[in-house]
């Protein structure tokens, strides 16, 4: 991959917290997984390959109700995109508007009330379903989404997105307090609004962790928690070299382990670093018996940690 590839975030560009697709061709998720769709590299594409049911769909999960006026759809071919109202995202320009039916709904957020709007769709969920029966596969480079995201949430605690911050595709906790996933599931952690928690219990055999999924291969220099420490906010911020992020500032960071691998992408060969260390996954364990994050971000060098 070269960093040419890699594209700009987007004005108004809402992250997304997961994405999921009808099955992965090859069941090869490294390289045609869900999220390379939205790793910000038009390098890589996702390819969805049939579901059981004979469907081919992908579709991108929000970490709350956002205000959606725009969805813009990269395949190696073309690049289509649907513009929405109050009522639907039926506006299209491009070659796939006719074959890919795109749907806003609300689907894990609880219902709050929304001023009317005639320029966007509330929602919390965007799926593309693929109509066409000639077509065997869903080919994605890129899906970015453009919406109202100040205005949907009433929080009003947005933080500003880190130079070098890396998205994650991601995010999942060893258990979730009260299973209330809409209130503390992992997504919390990465939906941009510091007045949000995620809220990690022990799983059935006792451990307490968050785990951070990214796209590919990076080089991690930097991951910072914000957190109520001792009925206080703080961050902790532990800082990595080639071997470990054992160093750490802050409050909570006696009660924390954090270790970053490579678990779901292939091992490649990267150049020896001292000031970050590579990986696919950030992960948190405490011996605290809870672990809550109000907001994650994780620093490092995007684009030079990868070969491909």
């Amino acid at each position: 991959m070269s960093l040419s590839e890699l594209r700009v975030r987007k004005d108004r560009e809402i992250t997304p917290v997961s994405v999921v697709q009808s099955a992965t061709k090859d069941n090869d998720e490294a390289n045609y997984g869900a999220g390379r769709a939205i790793d910000m590299d038009l390098g890589t594409s996702s390819l969805a390959v049939a579901a059981s049911d004979g469907t081919y769909w992908i579709k991108i999960s929000l970490d709350h109700v956002h205000c959606i006026q725009e969805v813009t759809f990269v395949n190696p071919l073309t690049t289509s995109t649907w513009t929405c109202t109050e009522d639907d995202c039926n506006d299209c320009v491009g070659n796939y508007c006719q074959y890919l039916p795109l749907t806003v709904s609300t689907e894990g957020a609880p219902p709050s009330y929304f001023p009317s709007t005639s320029d966007c769709k509330y929602g919390d969920t965007v799926k593309l379903e693929m109509t066409h029966s000639s077509h065997d596969r869903l080919t994605v480079k890129e899906i970015w989404i453009i919406g109202k995201q100040g205005e949907v949430s009433t929080r009003n605690k947005l933080r500003d997105r880190e130079g070098g911050e890396i998205t994650p595709v991601n995010v999942e906790q060893s258990a979730t307090k009260d299973n209330d996933e809409a209130n503390y599931g992992a997504g919390r952690a990465i939906d941009m609004d510091l007045g949000t928690s995620s809220h990690a219990v022990a799983a059935s055999d006792g451990e307490v962790w968050f785990k951070a999924n990214l796209a590919q291969v990076h080089c991690i220099q930097q991951v910072t928690r914000y957190v109520n420490f001792t009925n206080s906010l703080t961050t902790d911020t532990w800082n990595c070299s080639e071997a470990d992020c054992s160093k750490c500032l802050g409050d909570g960071c006696a009660l924390q382990t954090l270790t970053v691998s490579i678990e779901k992408t292939a091992t490649s060969y990267h150049p020896s670093v001292s000031d970050c260390r590579f990986g696919d996954t950030v992960k948190f364990g405490t011996s605290d018996g809870t672990l809550a994050v109000k907001e994650l971000w994780i620093i490092g060098k995007q684009g030079r940690s990868s070969t491909w």
